[in-house]
């Protein structure tokens, strides 16, 4: 499961690791969430563009767009069979830039945010999938995405069950490219012991709250652990 990230890194540095130009700035985002327009890497017939999309994948074919349960995650043990998954699996690939993304834990005083970053990369990149919504009876275009999700290593299990697909640069064509291939299997998931994993503020858990102060764990009232 990925529910909420981050994406804080300058422009020059996304441009850099995923050889991208984009005529835009980018603006520190500490609290990403489902139904937010998120950063995305993708191939097209002149190179690599960084774009935004709606995270929250909506198939070409639906009639509707849901927004109470927004696909946001896509099981990477399902990808080339589901129905709402499977064709852009083969042809509309993508990548997600992130500096670290949150699960949460219990508390004494309710549930606890953590920020997951790999700890000798700041920068890196999930997995995704996207399609192209022509909203009802055919009227304006969305682009829509999902991050591919697979079982959580050994660092993150205690938290939750799943994580994002993490794709090392060296893969990224792998990922990117190749019509009608099977890549997920050839990726190799970062190790465990290269996940950080700290506490940060509640604050975190209203999506309209923003802002690097979000990283800075509550401050414990008398009697209370972090």
């Amino acid at each position: 499961m990925c529910g909420r990230y981050m994406l804080t890194s300058p422009l020059d540095a996304v441009s850099k690791l995923f050889d991208v130009i984009a005529g835009f700035n980018l603006q520190p985002r500490y609290n990403i969430a489902p139904l937010q327009p998120v950063m995305v890497v993708r191939e097209t017939g002149s190179g690599r563009e960084l774009t935004p999309m709606e995270w929250g994948f909506i198939p070409s074919w639906a009639k509707e767009r849901r927004t109470d349960r927004p696909l946001i995650n896509a099981r990477g043990e399902t990808l080339a069979e589901k129905p709402s998954f499977k064709s852009s699996y083969k042809r509309r690939r993508c990548l997600l830039p992130a500096n670290g993304f949150y699960e949460w834990s219990a508390g004494p005083d309710g549930k606890l945010a953590n920020l997951i970053q790999c700890a000798d990369r700041p920068l890196m990149a999930f997995a995704g999938i996207w399609d192209m919504w022509h909203g009802v009876d055919g009227g304006d275009e969305l682009e829509t995405v999902a991050i591919v999700t697979g079982p959580a290593n050994a660092a993150i299990a205690p938290l939750h069950d799943r994580m994002p697909v993490i794709v090392e640069p060296a893969q990224f064509d792998l990922w990117l490219t190749g019509e009608g291939t099977n890549p997920l299997p050839q990726l190799h998931a970062p190790e465990a012991d290269r996940f950080s994993i700290a506490p940060v503020s509640r604050r975190l858990n209203n999506v309209r709250n923003e802002g690097a102060e979000l990283l800075v764990p509550d401050v414990p009232t008398q009697g209370q652990l972090l």
